[in-house]
């Protein structure tokens, strides 16, 4: 969850494959004050980059309960 001076949307959709499910993540991110705009074009990569981390553990837990494709 973002608060001031950031806010935004953030959506996950799942979709059935042969193998499993599908994620697919959409995080749009808005600045909500004027010392937000000038702090988003830093802090984007950094949010962009903490995502892709969460993602990769989510996954990675998910194949060691079993629970991924084989």
């Amino acid at each position: 969850m973002l608060s001031e001076p950031f806010g935004g949307v953030y959506e996950m959709r799942f979709e059935p494959v042969v193998l499993g499910t599908r994620v697919r993540i959409e995080w749009t991110v808005e600045a909500t004050t004027r010392p937000g705009e000038l702090m988003l074009p830093m802090v984007a990569p950094l949010l962009a980059r903490a995502l892709r981390a969460d993602l990769v553990t989510i996954a990675r837990r998910a194949c060691k309960e079993s629970l991924c494709g084989p």
